[in-house]
């Protein structure tokens, strides 16, 4: 009985190091998790303040907001009045304004296939042959202004 009393106390000096060696095993991984993060959040920052070479040619900010349109200058062909002949009439095809947050050459690209391929599978573009002549985005740093430069496109004036 004595020794089943003896052998008690010694296993739960030895569950109890145990245990205290997994805690400071558990708390020194936690504190080096803890400065990995702060380092990677540091590292975040750094990045968002700095400015890249597409961003200085592109006048961009990161942090601001960029409204683009693309316009697609198309010709068709379409009867007359009569209907006698057909002629080739040119027009301005127009993309809504999106917003973007960033924008870089190889997104305005993006944007001007997916409008030019938008217009390519339209009515317009398969029932009078229309042809893609020419195409241009349009960057602005606020909605108000993109749309005032947009209407000049879709606007017709008699």
């Amino acid at each position: 009985m004595k020794s089943k009393a003896l052998i008690l106390p010694f296993l739960f000096v030895i569950i109890s190091s145990t245990g205290c060696q997994s805690n400071n095993k558990t708390e020194e991984r936690l504190k080096r998790l803890e400065k990995e993060n702060a380092e990677l959040k540091k590292t975040i920052r750094n990045e968002e303040n700095s400015t890249s070479p597409e961003t200085l040619n592109d006048n961009s900010n990161l942090n601001s907001s960029k409204y683009a349109f693309v316009v697609l200058k198309v010709s068709q062909r379409e009867y007359n009045e009569n209907y006698t002949n057909k002629i080739t009439k040119i027009y301005n095809y127009c993309s809504g304004i999106k917003s973007f947050t960033y924008l870089n050459e190889d997104l305005k690209y993006k944007f001007m296939d997916a409008v030019q391929s938008s217009y390519n599978n339209s009515a317009g573009a398969n029932l009078y042959d229309g042809t893609v002549l020419n195409r241009n985005v349009y960057v602005f740093g606020s909605y108000e202004e993109a749309s005032i430069e947009r209407e000049k496109y879709t606007v017709t004036k008699n």
